[in-house]
């Protein structure tokens, strides 16, 4: 057990990707949909994704739904150009992106 563990006082971890694209995205070719990303993180043991598209915020309410009831947070975010640097800003609506 590591350190990290112990001090939490267990030994569970989350397994997280909070920078991952699906098809929906509207600058990057990616050749799966959401529903494929969804099924795949639940069979390598992800807890917590965060779906990054390009300039918008991921906001398929029904997504979220799907993902909840497969055991998997989705975190609103999205990947923006800011000061020349890509940043990934999560927690975000799609609102407080039009307004980067």
């Amino acid at each position: 057990m590591s350190i990290l563990a112990e001090k939490s006082g267990d030994g569970d971890w989350i397994k997280v990707d909070l920078h991952i694209h699906t098809l929906d995205d509207p600058k990057d070719v990616i050749d799966y949909s959401v529903h494929q990303l969804l099924e795949r993180a639940r069979a390598l043991g992800f807890g917590v994704l965060a779906i990054t598209l390009h300039d918008a915020v991921f906001d398929r309410q029904e997504v979220f739904a799907d993902a909840a009831a497969m055991g998997i947070l989705l975190i609103p975010a999205a990947e923006v150009r800011l000061c020349g640097a890509d940043v990934i800003v999560l927690n975000v609506t799609a609102d407080e992106i039009a307004a980067l």
